[in-house]
Formats: structure tokens, C-alpha cells, sequence
């Protein structure tokens, strides 16, 4: 008996050795994928906050989108009537060969969000820079809406027309946009 015994503890000794190194093993892999695990939240949260700043970045460009846009419609409807800036863009406008007489600036008319300032005047020039004097206007960026053109015959002998126009030019009120 005492061979079966024997061999019984070194079976058991043998079981426990495996026993202990399949614990041993376990435990090993259990702190590997626990670390592991810990890495990979770190890499969640570190993609995460990368989303949030792309995300921020995005809106921060399509702000700087928006500002050059406001930009521009400033342009086109100031904040306030720049009657002088329309003035200098009226006379920048106007053809060389003819001129612009009579030109009466009337008071604001108020609307709830802008206001329009009618202009009217006469521009003593050939037909053709009539047309490019309009162009010239309808190709700037300030808003200028033409309603009336009345074009009678120059002086006689002279190849001249007398266009009178009356427009009006926008604003608009505050800083509501």
C-alpha cells in the first residue's frame, strides 16, 4: 500500500503543480486583459476627445465661414445708409463722357428690419453709357435697386439722351443680423 500511496501524493503533488500554474496562468492573463481593457477605455476616451475637438474645429470653420458671409452682406445692406458711399459709387460709376445732374438724396423710409433711402438723378450721356452706368451699379456689391428710367431726347444737334432715374439704396437697422 504504501506504493499507492505514494504514487497518490505524487499524483496529487503533480495535480497541484498543474493546479497552481493553471491559477497562476489565469491570473497572468487576467491582469493582461484587465490592462488591456484599461488601455482600450483610455483609447475610447482619447478618440472621443478627439471627435469633440474635429467637431469643434468644424463648427469653428463653418463660424469663419458665417463671418465672411455677414461680411459680405454688409457689403451688399450696410447697418446704415452710407449715403456718401453710394455717392462716390454713383460718380465711380458714371461713364467719363457723361454726367450726372440733379441728384436729390430723399429721407429714409423705415421698414421694420431696414430701411431704403430713395436717390434720384439725371445722367446726361449717350444711350449705350446709360446702360454701362446701370451695369456698372448692378455689378457692385452695395444693393441698389433701380424703379424708373425716363430717358427724353439731349439738346438738339447733340447726340445725347437725358435718363432720369430714381433707385433706392438699403440698410439695415441694428446689428440684428
Amino acid at each position: 500500500m504504501t506504493n499507492k500511496l505514494k504514487q497518490s501524493k505524487i499524483f496529487v503533488s503533480v495535480a497541484a503543480f498543474f493546479l497552481v500554474i493553471v491559477i497562476a496562468t489565469g491570473c497572468y492573463y487576467f491582469l493582461k486583459l484587465s490592462s488591456a481593457q484599461e488601455e482600450l477605455e483610455q483609447q475610447k476616451q482619447r478618440l472621443n476627445s478627439k471627435k469633440s475637438t474635429l467637431a469643434s474645429l468644424e463648427q469653428i470653420k463653418e463660424q469663419g465661414n458665417l463671418e465672411e458671409q455677414l461680411t459680405l452682406f454688409r457689403e451688399v445692406i450696410p447697418n446704415s445708409p452710407k449715403k456718401d458711399d453710394f455717392i462716390d459709387l454713383l460718380y465711380s460709376s458714371a461713364p467719363p463722357d457723361g454726367d450726372i445732374h440733379q441728384l436729390k438724396i430723399d429721407r429714409v423710409i423705415e421698414h421694420d428690419d431696414y430701411g431704403a433711402v430713395p436717390v434720384n438723378f439725371t445722367y446726361i450721356g449717350r444711350y449705350g453709357e446709360v446702360i454701362q452706368l446701370i451695369n456698372n451699379l448692378n455689378e457692385d456689391n452695395r444693393m441698389v435697386t433701380i424703379f424708373d428710367i425716363d430717358i427724353a431726347e439731349g439738346e438738339e444737334g447733340y447726340p445725347q439722351v437725358n435718363a432720369s432715374i430714381y433707385a433706392k439704396i438699403y440698410f439695415s437697422k441694428g446689428d440684428n443680423l
